[in-house]
């Protein structure tokens, strides 16, 4: 008995560090006459001898414990213990003396089931964080071609922006399957094209383009139940650049941060900022987040770099990087509300229709194009306006001009950078407790290199 005891044959099931670990500490016990790793690693193969078995392959596992009298398994990896590894040796006649280090089945299922383990820490009032469990699966009845963005909005409804314009707004229900595998059903479909048709587009030189087409790449839900808010982020839906380097003539001041609020009856639409910048490619303005800080509202904007890698380069027209471009922006809603109150409303645009809109950003003076003052009959601000006054070049604050033309934040203005030197970061997030996250979008190989 006792020679047994101090005899004894092991088996540890697994191939990753952790059963490396196991096999470097079990092999140097006196209990330990031979040890044997399944299928192991070129580590536990220094120290023990490694079988070529899988994990939850339990017949093969069965016939190497009975050939080599094995009297323990160690069980590292949580597979074979939620396939019921623990189980099938106490089962079987031959196996359920052997000594399985690793719990059974159904407690097995604690780990192998991170729901499972949730919703028995809740039944049995045992503190944790708050979850939700979630399935993949289509929503049934959508139409959308090329989706770049979506939110639930303050209504209950879900709102998704394509990439050429159109924003949907859906009615959704649940199945009453279980938690975790229902299935999601439109029910009712509006579609909303006041940015699609109601943003106006120009050409890189400023001059008007009557394309009705925006690419809109950031969409973030305010408001109430009632009047819900949409802000939306779009910019020239042309996309140009590749391997020729085409200049498609797109408008790189062409981005703007519009407002649209339901009145009850109607999307009413206002462009907040107008003049953000629009790569040569198909980087723009893109994802948004909100907070409050001070009594005033703002808005993290995210906006695409003019290069794949900081370089100009071919894919991307050969354009270089702008003041405003490959960072996160600030914007100060509240003055920006402010100036639309001052104003008694919004400003208006005569150029191409009535454009409603509160802020231009400053641009730098093209040098390829007129002056213009308040006698020129293009001249688009009003009497009343802040910029009555001032001289601006044809056609601003659009046409970027491939940056000649670029856009600016002037001091105390609404528009600041907040973080420089992204290349493309799609979204922002902003939790509960004021932290901020984003990802950025590496560079394409051989697309253009480092400055």
């Amino acid at each position: 008995m006792l020679q047994t005891i101090f005899d004894m044959t092991i088996l540890i099931l697994g191939s990753g560090g952790r059963e490396h670990t196991f096999a470097w500490k079990i092999s140097q016990s006196p209990l330990c006459k031979k040890l044997f790793v399944a299928p192991g690693n070129s580590g536990t193969a220094a120290i023990a001898e490694n079988v070529a078995i899988g994990v939850t392959d339990f017949e093969a596992i069965k016939t190497l414990v009975l050939e080599h009298n094995i009297e323990m398994v160690v069980v590292g990896p949580e597979d074979p213990l939620v396939q019921g590894v623990h189980d099938f040796f106490l089962n079987d006649e031959k196996l359920k003396h052997v000594a399985v280090i690793g719990p059974e089945q159904a407690a097995a299922e604690l780990e192998g089931s991170k729901e499972f383990a949730k919703e028995f820490l809740f039944r049995h009032n045992i503190p944790t964080a708050a979850y939700q469990s979630f399935n993949a699966s289509n929503l049934v009845g959508e139409n959308i071609n090329n989706p770049t963005s979506l939110e639930f909005g303050p209504n209950g409804k879900l709102y998704v922006s394509e990439q050429h314009g159109t924003i949907f707004e859906y009615s959704i229900e649940r199945d009453a399957a279980p938690s975790g595998s229902g299935t999601y059903s439109v029910t009712a479909t509006s579609v909303i094209n006041k940015i699609k048709l109601g943003v106006p587009n120009h050409n890189d030189d400023g001059t008007i383009n009557t394309m009705a087409s925006r690419q809109v790449t950031g969409l973030m839900t305010a408001g109430t139940a009632t009047n819900p808010v949409l802000y939306v982020s779009s910019s020239d839906a042309r996309i140009g650049g590749g391997p020729a380097g085409n200049d498609s003539n797109l408008d790189t001041n062409s981005g703007i941060l519009s407002r649209l609020t339901w009145t009850g009856s109607e999307w009413d639409k206002v462009d907040l900022v107008r003049g953000l910048p629009r790569c040569e490619e198909n980087h723009a303005v893109n994802g948004m987040d909100s907070f409050q800080k001070g009594g005033n509202t703002y808005i993290l904007l995210q906006t695409g770099g003019n290069a794949n890698k900081g370089a100009p380069s071919n894919n991307f027209g050969g354009t270089q990087e702008t003041l405003l471009s490959g960072a996160l922006l600030i914007i100060n809603i509240t003055q920006l509300e402010q100036m639309e109150m001052a104003n008694g409303g919004p400003y208006i645009d005569n150029r191409q229709g009535s454009v409603k809109y509160i802020y231009d950003l400053p641009t730098v003076n093209d040098p390829e194009r007129p002056d213009i003052d308040n006698t020129n009959p293009n001249f688009p601000y009003l009497p009343g306006h802040p910029m009555y006054n001032a001289t601006i070049d044809l056609g601003d604050p659009f046409g970027g001009n491939d940056g000649l033309n670029q856009a600016f934040s002037e001091s105390g203005g609404p528009v600041q950078i907040f973080s420089p030197g992204y290349r493309n970061a799609y979204d922002v997030v902003i939790t509960a407790d004021g932290r901020i996250y984003t990802s950025d979008n590496g560079g394409n190989t051989d697309w253009g290199g480092l400055p």
